[in-house]
């Protein structure tokens, strides 16, 4: 029995940061992060996106999930992912990997081996 194929990526890799700017630190929350920076697979920005979600009453990851959805992102980088947000990026067919921290652009650019 062979494997599926692997998913080719092609959407940007958005990260939770702190601040608008490359060198800003990953954020350590996803749906309440006050930015997400948008990567390409070269590891260069892409797009500034204000989370909107950041102070919601109630149904922040879904909101932040649904702002990286309408922008094609194909994966998340993040500190941590709560159950709800994790679900939702699951079911949009985003990839989510957490644990990480430092600043932005060495995190992604960690990621995608440069």
């Amino acid at each position: 029995m062979t494997a599926p194929p692997e998913r080719v990526r092609t959407g940007p890799v958005a990260l939770s940061a702190t601040g608008p700017d490359p060198g800003a630190a990953l954020d350590p929350a996803f749906g309440r992060c006050r930015y997400f920076l948008l990567f390409d697979g070269n590891g260069d920005i892409v797009e500034v996106v204000e989370n909107s979600a950041t102070s919601a009453d109630s149904g922040a990851a879904a909101q932040a999930v649904q702002l990286l959805v309408d922008r094609g992102v194909d994966t998340v980088l993040t500190g941590r992912c709560g159950a709800t947000a994790t679900l939702a990026l699951d079911a949009a067919g985003i990839t989510t990997v957490t644990g990480l921290s430092g600043p932005a652009d060495d995190v992604v650019r960690a990621h995608l081996g440069r």
